[in-house]
């Protein structure tokens, strides 16, 4: 049997659905045991799927240059 910290590890690959059939059998036969893993898996789906429509964006020119100059900043303070 898979450990917890297993689980965890391979969380992201399983929510994807990214991994071997056995690999998510395993998995899924711990969750059936585990109700900590349950839980995490639960509350590690309900973030992704929060965070999804945010999805990625460019950062504007504005937004580096602004990030850049504290970067030099704090380079000039050291």
């Amino acid at each position: 049997m898979l450990k917890c910290s297993e689980v965890v590890e391979q969380a992201s690959d399983f929510v994807d659905e990214n991994l071997p059939w056995y690999s998510s059998l395993r998995i899924k036969m711990h969750l059936l045991m585990c109700v900590h893993c349950r839980r995490f898996l639960r509350h590690f789906s309900a973030t992704i799927d929060l965070a999804e429509p945010a999805g990625r964006r460019q950062a504007t020119a504005t937004e580096i240059e602004r990030v850049m100059k504290h970067i030099d900043d704090i380079d000039s303070d050291i």
